[in-house]
């Protein structure tokens, strides 16, 4: 059976960070027993590990799933590891909240439905932290400030993803990376075309972000941002 016993969560700050964590790094597959349940997976490096905490203490507090129900295994010879929830209720829940009603369901189909976009300021300010944990990067511009901003493969998530942080107060601009082959945890891939915005607008605008972004969770919580050069 469905091991969410709840009927209802508050659209809060939680809730909001485990579902930017699943908007970063999360995929619906369909597991291997034979009734074929659905699941949620998140992908982590070895470095987010705090992260496997906060979504067994999500599940629990929030969904009322046992903890021994959120599985964290890895994969021979790729790096970090994988956390999975067998729950089509939670699958239902991802897809209402990042899917089309039809199309597909990879990361570069990903979107905020209308629904989200509508959630309590709470939600959204910790579902943009929590994507921005996942997707987020911060690059040291030596002597011109930091440049904080966000990755992603689909181009209908990135520009709601600048709606929703512009709700914030904090303007963007989006840069475009082609994609092309190369590797990801030690695997040669295809990689799909990047969109990436970033945070524009001067020092003020950076602070702004990092009040939003960085400075709002306890760091020893979570690991540690460091600059990319």
């Amino acid at each position: 059976c469905d091991p969410v016993s709840v009927t209802g969560v508050k659209k809060d700050f939680v809730l909001g960070r485990f579902l930017g964590l699943y908007l970063a790094e999360g995929w619906i597959e369909r597991s291997a027993a034979k009734e074929g349940q659905r699941r949620i997976v998140f992908a982590f490096n070895d470095d987010e590990a705090p992260y496997f905490d906060f979504i067994v203490k999500t599940a629990v507090e929030r969904f009322g799933i046992p903890a021994d129900r959120v599985i964290k295994y890895t994969l021979p010879g790729q790096a970090g590891f994988k956390v999975h929830i067998t729950s089509d209720r939670l699958a239902d829940l991802a897809e209402c909240c990042f899917y089309p009603d039809s199309g597909g369901r990879r990361a570069p189909d990903k979107t905020l439905r209308r629904m989200v976009l509508r959630a309590p300021r709470e939600f959204l300010h910790g579902l943009t932290v929590g994507w921005w944990e996942g997707d987020g990067n911060w690059h040291s511009r030596q002597g011109r400030g930091d440049r904080i901003g966000f990755s992603t493969s689909s181009k209908e998530l990135a520009i709601a993803g600048r709606s929703l942080v512009h709700s914030f107060g904090i303007d963007t601009s989006m840069q475009v990376r082609p994609g092309g082959e190369g590797v990801i945890q030690g695997r040669r891939v295809n990689l799909h075309e990047m969109y990436i915005p970033y945070v524009i607008g001067g020092a003020s605008a950076q602070q702004r972000a990092n009040a939003l972004l960085r400075d709002y969770i306890d760091p020893g919580s979570i690991p540690c941002w460091r600059p990319v050069e």
